[in-house]
């Protein structure tokens, strides 16, 4: 790139610059970046230093607008508060009567009444209040959760009274009211301003209504609003007033120029919304970018705070330029005088420069490079620095002379101690390690080298040789060699590892070796011992076998003579099932004979109740009959005596009737044991049947069971054989076994020979 350079070549000819130039530029720019870095910082301080105290003036400019609202508002609560109770003293008892309703302007409303007198559309008292205190007054009464005016004094501007409108459930003054409070406050009314009281009328603890008062300061209102407005600060600074309700926010209420518009979405010359930042909090402050009349742009800063009870935020706003012009002008001054001194210094600078340190420098420039060509081997000899003076240079030219003449003789030691190294290391390359460097040199670093160098010959050839002595002991079949690892490092280390690592492994490998030559000659002594008992129990096994088989064939005509008696035994139990349903059908015919004899009885026993009551008519008609013949006399005797006969008669006849009466009670009783007898009977009939039923199914599955038993015994008998069979077969695998057995032993014992005569580690351990 162009630009790049042209940079370049501006360095490069700025390297290229005598000594004397270079240092006076640069001392020259440090010399500026520190005066103009002071000024700057000088009227930066100031500047910051009189913003911070214009910017405390101003904000107590702020709060002193704020407290001079509240002393204004708390004059206006007081005045409207002793209002309020001259317009109270008018009433005594306030009550209301919830069961009468008036209307005031068509609105239903409830009674209220002060001492019999009814306040529904009576403006006597409101009228009077205004006439002669001049402020506005009002009755209310609560209709539900609502507050109706039933009488007021306040007309629209058409003349019209606003009785019957409710007060609006989203003021202040309505939520203090239902929540049994007075309310003071600010209320723009028709176009006028009123300092509002509101309080409560309260019975029986109760709200029933409430009492209002508006006293008009309209006029001390704008007087206080051209006062606040004729507030300036500095040439352009000016305060001016927001509202902040929701419904109008932003709405100007003071401004030299807005009144009556909105300022809510003004944004400055970056777009920056600024009034939505003074909106978002109650107070501080923050700056943006506005024109100065038609002219250019400046920062402007604007102190804000809120007055809640008006619902006002308070703005104070002014230019900065107009508090830093002075700052402006002490800083031009500054950087005139600034500029004067770096260019003197700058001079001065030059030449002691030039006089006390180039000239000096010169000399010892040339000395210097005398001294490297001869250490650059350019020339066999350097000549020591002509010296002038005794200043720092000249200390340090002594100092240089000093250093060449001691560099020259310890050059020509060091270039023997080198030889001397170069042939040691020849040496060394050919495989000879037990050589040293004995030359010595003035310089220590040299002479730690050599020693150094010495150190690690003899550190190669104790590890060379410590690895040889374990390699050779392993040649003799010892493997028990260690070398001790932690005397070395790195590559080194790694080699004595490895080293110990094959002794090990091979000692590992040959444990291993003895240790299973040991199991192989325990396994072969035990396999061979396993054959011979295996070969004796083949053959006690065939003849177990044998002796199972015939008590199989026992079992199996044991199980067939079974089958048949269980037959037998079925056949029984189906013969026991027809004698129990036959006894059953008997027991039944039972039941229905002692049931005959049940009903006969019982028409016996009427019968002798007819006899009985023809007995106790008879001894009735006898009675009658001696009676008679009493009353007859002598003619009547004989009729007596046979009424006395017939009498008697009546009751030998009654007694035998009831000896009858009772066999035949006797008899059904006995009948209905029998009855319940033969019921049981039948009863146990069916229990015996069904557990017959019971037994027969049990005696049926017994006999398949048997049955599947005799053909199981059947397989066992044919699985006996097989395993006769496969016992022989084993019999002459134990045999084989036991040569393998034989032949492996052997192997093991020449194994365990082999083996015992190697040293190596873990070998005492090891025991058969």
């Amino acid at each position: 790139h162009p630009s790049n350079i042209k940079r370049d070549e501006m360095l490069n000819k700025f390297r290229n610059l005598n000594l004397t130039i270079k240092t006076t530029i640069i001392l020259g720019i440090i010399l500026s970046s520190i005066l103009l870095g002071f000024n700057f910082f000088s009227a930066s301080y100031t500047e910051k230093i009189i913003a911070q105290k214009v910017n405390s003036q101003i904000e107590k400019r702020v709060n002193g607008v704020v407290q001079i609202l509240k002393s204004y508002d708390s004059l206006l609560e007081k005045s409207a508060d002793n209002l309020f109770k001259e317009f109270n003293s008018q009433f005594h008892n306030i009550e209301i009567n919830e069961n009468k309703k008036i209307l005031v302007n068509n609105v239903s409303t409830t009674m209220l009444i002060d001492n019999g007198v009814i306040l529904n559309n009576n403006n006597k008292y409101v009228e009077e209040y205004t006439g002669t205190i001049g402020a506005t007054a009002t009755i209310f009464v609560k209709e539900g959760n609502n507050f109706i005016s039933i009488a007021t004094s306040i007309k629209r501007p058409n003349g019209t009274s606003v009785a019957g409108t409710a007060l609006n459930r989203n003021s202040q003054e309505y939520k203090a009211l239902i929540n049994y409070k007075s309310y003071f406050g600010s209320s723009d009314l028709f176009g006028s301003e009123y300092m509002s009281v509101y309080k409560p009328i309260i019975s029986n603890n109760q709200i029933i209504g409430a009492l209002y008062i508006g006293y008009n300061y309209s006029d001390s209102y704008k007087e206080l609003l051209n006062d606040l407005g004729s507030i300036k600060v500095g040439k352009s600074g000016f305060i001016y007033i927001l509202n902040t309700r929701p419904d109008v926010k932003g709405l100007v209420i003071l401004h030299p120029r807005l009144k009556n518009k909105n300022m809510y979405d003004f944004k400055d010359q970056n777009g920056f919304l600024f009034v939505h930042k003074m909106f978002k909090t109650t107070s501080g402050n923050l700056t943006y970018l506005w024109k100065d009349g038609n002219l250019d742009i400046y920062p402007k800063t604007a102190f804000f705070t809120n007055y809640e009870k008006r619902n006002w935020k308070i703005v104070l706003s002014s230019f900065d330029k107009d508090f830093l012009e002075e700052t402006k002008e002490l800083s031009q001054i500054l950087m005139l005088l600034s500029l004067f001194f770096i260019f003197f210094i700058i001079i001065c600078i030059y030449l002691i420069i030039k006089s006390l340190v180039i000239k000096p420098l010169h000399n010892l420039q040339n000395g210097l490079i005398d001294f490297f060509d001869f250490l650059n081997k350019s020339k066999d000899d350097s000549t020591l620095l002509k010296i002038d003076c005794e200043d720092e240079i000249g200390q340090m030219s002594k100092l240089i002379n000093k250093n060449i003449t001691t560099v020259k003789n310890n050059l020509i030691i060091d270039n023997i101690l080198i030889k001397n190294t170069v042939d040691v290391a020849n040496q060394v390359k050919l495989g000879k390690l037990d050589i040293s460097i004995e030359r010595e040199s003035n310089n220590p670093l040299l002479n730690e080298l050599k020693d150094v160098v010495n150190d690690m010959l003899k550190a190669i050839f104790i590890n060379v040789s410590t690895i040889q002595n374990a390699l050779k002991s392993f040649e003799n079949n010892n493997y028990t060699k260690q070398v001790n690892s932690n005397l070395v490092k790195e590559q080194m280390k790694e080699l004595y590892e490895n080293i110990n690592t094959l002794g090990q492994t091979t000692s590992t490998v040959f444990c291993k070796n003895l240790t299973s030559a040991y199991s192989l000659l325990n396994s072969s002594t035990q396999l061979s011992d396993i054959t011979d008992n295996l070969s004796v129990s083949s053959n006690k096994q065939a003849a177990s076998l044998e002796e199972t088989a015939a008590s199989i064939e026992e079992l199996t005509a044991t199980m067939n003579s079974n089958e048949s008696s269980m037959a037998t035994m079925s056949e029984n139990s189906k013969e026991l099932q027809k004698q129990i349903s036959f006894g059953q059908d008997l027991a039944n015919d039972t039941v229905n004979s002692m049931q005959d004899i049940n009903n006969q009885t019982k028409a016996i026993e009427e019968a002798i109740s007819i006899i009985d009551q023809i007995s106790f008519q008879t001894n009735i008609l006898s009675l009658n009959a001696a009676v008679e013949a009493a009353t007859a006399g002598e003619a009547g005797k004989g009729f007596a005596v046979v009424a006395q006969e017939v009498r008697n008669l009546a009751s030998r006849s009654a007694e035998a009737a009831k000896d009858i009466k009772e066999l035949v009670q006797n008899a059904s009783v006995k009948t209905d044991e029998g009855k319940d007898i033969a019921n049981r009977m039948i009863n146990g009939y069916i229990n015996l049947n069904k557990t017959v039923n019971k037994t027969a199914s049990i005696i049926e599955h017994v006999l398949v069971n048997f049955k599947e038993q005799i053909a199981g015994i059947d397989q066992i008998n044919n699985a006996i054989c097989s395993l006769d069979q496969m016992t022989q077969d084993n019999a002459h695998i134990a045999n084989n076994a036991s040569e393998i057995a034989n032949i492996t032993d052997q192997l093991a014992n020449d194994i365990v020979k082999e083996t015992m005569n190697k040293n190596f580690i873990g070998k005492e351990k090891i025991h058969q």
